[in-house]
Formats: C-alpha cells, structure tokens, sequence
C-alpha cells in the first residue's frame, strides 16, 4: 500500500491499495479527500502486483509486477472500469524473475529489484540506464535519496553501497 505525496497541508491526496497477492490481482487509487475509489489498474490475469511506487510529484504510479514486468500508468489516467489503455505510459520486460521492489526518482528514474538479477535502473521512456549485479540472498533492498538520481542498495550481508546515477559523478567516484 503507498501513500500519494504530500498537499500544502502535508497530507497526502491519494493512496494506492493492492488486492491480494495472486492472479489477477490489481491495485486501485483512492481520492484521500473524498473516500471514493478513483480507478483500478488489473493486469492480465496470469499476473500480479509484487510492488508500488509513485513519482514524487505523483503524476506517476510504478507498478512492478510478480513476473518481472513493469507497467508505468499516468496518475490522472487512472480510471473505473476495465480498459487503462490510456493510462498505460510504460510496460517493459524488467526482469526475468524474482521481481520485489522499485523505487521512483525525484527526477523520474525507475529502479526495480530482483534477487534473481539485481537492481535495474530504466530512464522514462524504458530505456535501460544501469544493471548493477548484486550479491544479496534476500529480496532487494534499496531507495533514492531524497530529490536525487542517486541510489542506495544492499548489496549482501548488510553491505549498502551508493551509486550516483549522473555521469559526471560517477566518473568523480571511479
């Protein structure tokens, strides 16, 4: 479950819920300020949501599915019933398996986890920015820092590690 980013007021305007994980499972967006269901996102019916992250701006909800594939979907294109194909922006093949986590940049970044293949890093239009293999049994952790490209992860045995995702500063750290 996740939470929309912050109003004026600090309270976020929107949450996002999963179903129960299983086939045909989706996720539906509330309006916090109502109560009322804004939409409902149901991908195929062999597939389901593993993990959620929103954009910060929250026009954007991440939707990484238990199969390794990731479907970006325009928050204001989210609708009631069946048909989202307008509010589809990505659907991508992100992993082969193992999928569990993923994380939004403050500048759009989409980093998505498998302890099958590691961190991935993909730009907005699904463009694969980054590969990090990593030595983790458990499923992946990591996150952006705050209104930053740059991503932290495990990497085994409580190892976090840092990788700057602008390529000045990565050439600085080499």
């Amino acid at each position: 479950d996740l939470a929309g980013p912050p109003g004026d007021d600090g309270l976020p305007r929107s949450a996002v819920v999963e179903g129960e994980a299983g086939p045909g499972a989706g996720v539906t967006m509330f309006d916090l300020v109502t109560g009322d269901a804004v939409g409902t996102y149901v991908p195929d019916a062999d597939e389901w949501p593993e993990s959620l992250a929103m954009s910060p701006d929250g026009g954007h909800l991440a939707v990484l599915m238990a199969s390794g594939r990731l479907v970006v979907l325009d928050a204001e294109r989210i609708v009631e019933g069946d048909d989202q194909t307008d509010a589809h922006v990505l659907d991508i093949v992100a992993h082969g398996a193992g999928s569990k986590a993923i994380d939004i940049s403050n500048s759009g970044l989409i980093a998505t986890g498998s302890s099958a293949d590691g961190v991935r890093v993909w730009t907005r239009d699904g463009q694969l920015l980054a590969s990090v293999p990593t030595q983790q049994t458990d499923p992946p952790t990591f996150s952006f820092a705050p209104g930053t490209d740059t991503l932290y992860y495990e990497d085994g045995d409580g190892v976090i590690r840092r990788f700057p995702i602008d390529v000045d500063e990565v050439a600085e750290l080499a």
